[in-house]
């Protein structure tokens, strides 16, 4: 029915949204620079809104069941800003 309520901050700094992405604090803020991570300013502070990030990662949950982001195959299943890459 509704967004599934959050235990834990509302927003996430640079350096917790670059850990839970499994990428460096650097692209983190290179990639909300170019708009593809959702960020947010707050005085000199810029922010990860939780929700957010969740909805990029296709986490938020709807009655219990996870996002589904369409586009099966096309982009790497975490960070969908990158293409998946094949280890032979």
């Amino acid at each position: 029915m509704g967004r599934k309520r959050f235990e834990g901050p509302m927003c996430l700094s640079m350096q917790d949204a670059a850990k839970e992405l499994g990428i460096s604090e650097s692209h983190a803020r290179r990639l909300g620079r170019e708009g593809q991570l959702p960020t947010i300013r707050l005085g000199h502070r810029v922010l990860v809104p939780r929700w957010k990030l969740d909805d990029l990662l296709g986490t938020t949950t709807t009655d219990n069941e996870p996002a589904d982001n369409g586009a099966a195959g096309s982009a790497h299943p975490v960070c969908p800003w990158r293409r998946k890459t094949r280890v032979n």
